[in-house]
């Protein structure tokens, strides 16, 4: 009886072996040949692909729009124009009113043909650069969705979950580089100038990061220590006009508005920097 149980235990590792091989093999290529993306595009706008709406609920709520502060600059005029903000998230919903006319890039990142559009993307994105409930509400929009695990979202099937996994700590520092690389080809008065990072970790991240900050991007991102922002109303992934609120306070949304902050600050004074800007604002200059 010990020799058969041996005998079926042997049979058992031998059929997890046969199964688990290819699979590795297939993981350390996926991970070899890298996150897939298309060639940055030489005319603008451009843009990949339509992510179809995300068929959730989103209750639209109350409207909380931004403070009289940023409504008053916006009266004066200083609304962000053709100040480039870049941000990277999970796919957009390309089309939604309150960024599409201004939205000159749209790329992608490891992204199923089918995948929809993301809520947190279409948040930040409204909240940075839009019409109505954005800070920078003529900013130019230049806009990188990555394939990535995310709550509150479809994760797709499990090939392309484990191909997420795989590609993780990939897919954003080549996204960094990819806005910097289409940021050299931009003329002088459209730059980018603003660089919107709501996720991210990593020694490749962070090089990344350091490498946009170099090329004189301010970068908002988590190292700023942004303080939480809410309650905000922002763009509903769920169809091109719709709106849903968001009662608490998150750090996403405040990283999302002091890149549309800076955007403001650069049409004020087209030769300030993102050293001049944080120091303005540790010491409470408007």
């Amino acid at each position: 009886m010990q020799k058969r149980n041996l005998s079926i235990r042997k049979r058992i590792v031998m059929a997890g072996l046969v199964f688990l091989l290819p699979v590795g093999a297939w993981g350390i290529a996926v991970r070899w040949a890298g996150p897939m993306a298309g060639p940055i595009p030489q005319d603008l706008p451009h843009w990949v692909r339509r992510p179809p709406p995300l068929m959730a609920e989103f209750p639209p709520g109350e409207t909380f729009l931004p403070d009289k502060e940023i409504r008053d600059l916006h009266a004066q005029g200083i609304r962000g124009r053709h100040i480039g903000i870049a941000i990277v998230d999970r796919p957009l919903l390309v089309e939604h009113r309150e960024y599409t006319e201004r939205l000159r890039w749209y790329d992608e990142i490891d992204c199923d043909p089918t995948e929809p559009a993301g809520w947190h993307a279409t948040a930040v994105a409204s909240l940075a650069a839009g019409s109505n409930v954005g800070i920078a509400p003529e900013a130019d929009l230049y806009f990188v969705g990555v394939g990535m695990m995310w709550s509150r979202e479809p994760m797709g099937n499990w090939f392309t979950a484990l191909r997420h996994m795989i590609h993780y700590g990939q897919t954003l520092p080549m996204a960094i580089r990819r806005i910097l690389e289409c940021n050299r080809r931009l003329p002088a008065d459209r730059k980018i100038r603003a660089l919107s990072l709501s996720v991210g970790g990593g020694s490749s991240f962070l090089q990344a990061v350091e490498e946009a900050r170099r090329e004189g991007l301010f970068v908002a991102a988590l190292d700023l220590h942004v303080p939480p922002v809410g309650p905000v109303t922002f763009a509903s992934p769920a169809s091109p006009s719709a709106y849903t609120a968001h009662k608490i306070a998150a750090g996403s949304w405040g990283i999302a508005r002091l890149a549309g902050r800076y955007a403001l600050a650069c049409q004020v004074d087209p030769q300030i920097t993102p050293e001049r800007f944080l120091r303005q604002l540790k010491n409470g200059v408007r």
